[in-house]
């Protein structure tokens, strides 16, 4: 980072540090950014009150350099510490809300989603009394992924579509109007297909992509999403080989399978090109990329993760199609870790942990189902009475596997 404090360490070198903070943040330099917050709060209070708005930013970027250098638990007992003093404050200004965002945006990324959803909830009332429209609008779209990431997708509708017609009339900047849309409509694509209505997902999908490009440029974050969703929607609609082309044009050209960064975007991509594969059944290559999937997911998010689950629910249904005495045992196996996994974690009343727990059903109940069509006949009027023969296809809440 290099001298920042001049010799008598006066008010130039504070607010020069206080510009080089949000320079370190954007190039994602925690560790300087840490130090640098150091020094700033050491110092800073005597050029700017010690509860005012610039040093509730410098607080701020103390919780983000904490969280995003994974030492969760020393960003929220700073949070604890200095939430009380700025609610005290009466020159605090908009800290309270910025504090209360900035760590429930650490708590997200740590997996923490209720936590964060409850400091969410009293940022977005500072927020509705105080805050900018934009600034407002961002929060609730934040609360939406959370609400779409728990699988609380009627409520994330809602939220969405609300936010959609607020930001047809709200007074902002295009700027900030173009990429809360792209956010809002991607989020909208992935609502859809979980709740299986693949055909207008895939219609907001077109919208999301388009709207992602035209605000961030072709291979962005937010349209690399989007454009995942969209081949999800693909696949459920039986397009499979649309949706294989749009994968291949993020996985060839957006993304880079090397990075860890990238683990969490793979295991969703790599779910969705192995449900294609599967569609065309080129059943060996839906297996591997289904096996990757599941490897990115459970180093990435964690085997409990819904996006891991998902990626597992895909990967017993690639193996199922493909058969073999092999497969079987490795499906029960799958099965009996991802349910497991599931109930153990924060998500465990997500729908894919559901889903899961009724495929681990049907895995364990249908050797015997097999065993007992291979016994003697019975007669027919018990044969064609309802409810004694088991469908393996519409048992799941959220994927068919259609085989």
């Amino acid at each position: 980072m290099g001298r920042v404090w001049g010799a008598k360490g006066g008010a130039g070198d504070f607010w020069a540090s206080f510009e080089l903070a949000e320079r370190l943040e954007d190039d994602r330099r925690f560790a300087e950014l840490l130090a640098l917050t150091d020094q700033l709060l050491a110092h800073g209070a005597a050029w700017t009150p010690a509860l005012g708005e610039h040093m509730g930013r410098v607080h701020r970027y103390r919780l983000v350099s904490l969280g995003e250098l994974g030492r969760g638990p020393e960003a929220w007992a700073h949070f604890g510490v200095v939430l009380s003093q700025f609610l005290a404050a009466p020159q605090a200004g908009d800290s309270v809300r910025v504090l209360r965002q900035t760590m429930g945006d650490v708590l997200l990324r740590l997996g923490h989603d209720g936590p964060a959803q409850e400091l969410f909830a009293l940022a977005l009332a500072d927020s509705r009394a105080n805050a900018s429209p934009a600034d407002t609008v961002e929060l609730e779209s934040t609360i939406a992924a959370i609400e779409v990431n728990a699988g609380r997708y009627a409520e994330a509708d809602r939220r969405l579509d609300a936010l959609t017609s607020r930001l047809a009339i709200m007074q902002i900047a295009e700027e900030q109007r173009a990429r809360l849309r792209a956010l809002v409509l991607w989020m909208q694509v992935v609502v859809r297909n979980g709740q299986e209505r693949f055909r207008e997902a895939e219609q907001v999908g077109v919208a999301a992509v388009a709207a992602c490009v035209a605000h961030e440029g072709p291979g962005g974050d937010v349209g690399r999403n989007a454009r995942i969703a969209r081949a999800r929607a693909l696949v459920g609609l039986g397009r499979a080989y649309e949706a294989e082309t749009e994968c291949r044009l993020v996985l060839d050209h957006e993304i880079d399978v090397d990075e860890p960064a990238y683990a969490g975007q793979l295991c969703v991509l790599r779910t969705v090109l192995g449900r294609a594969f599967t569609v065309q059944r080129r059943h060996d290559q839906a297996v591997a990329d289904l096996e990757a999937a599941v490897a990115d997911g459970c180093r990435s998010l964690g085997a409990g993760d819904p996006l891991t689950l998902d990626a597992v629910l895909a990967l017993v249904a690639a193996r199922r199609a493909r058969g073999g005495a092999d497969d079987a045992g490795e499906v029960l196996r799958l099965l009996e870790t991802a349910v497991r996994e599931g109930e153990a974690g924060p998500d465990s009343g997500h729908p894919l942990v559901g889903a899961a727990r009724e495929r681990f059903g049907e895995a364990k109940f249908r050797p015997e189902a097999e065993a007992a069509g291979r016994a003697p006949v019975r007669p027919w009027r018990a044969r064609v009475q309802p409810g004694l023969r088991p469908c393996w296809n519409c048992g799941g809440t959220i994927w068919h596997d259609h085989r």
